[in-house]
């Protein structure tokens, strides 16, 4: 979803510019620039940065995009909110 919305994966150059990871994906294109874009991208008909935790990497500048697990959020059709952890939305 990510690859199909953001014009500038296309145009990044890296190789695998969505790299899969064991609990989301690493988005390599600048945190400063990317990571409220990501944010607000609706997947699923949820805003990501509801159902994800979105960091920068320690690796360059890149994003990571952690899934939340389903027992940390409480879905509703208001929306979604983090029942536990750092994130309120």
């Amino acid at each position: 979803e990510i690859e199909n919305r953001l014009e500038e994966i296309r145009k990044c150059g890296a190789p695998l510019p969505v790299t899969p990871r064991l609990k989301g994906v690493r988005v390599k294109l600048p945190y400063s620039r990317f990571a409220g874009v990501l944010r607000e991208m609706e997947v699923a008909g949820y805003r990501l940065g509801e159902i994800a935790e979105i960091r920068r990497s320690l690796m360059r500048d890149y994003i990571l995009v952690d899934l939340l697990p389903l027992s940390r959020l409480e879905l509703s059709p208001k929306g979604v909110r983090a029942i536990s952890g750092r994130m309120e939305v």
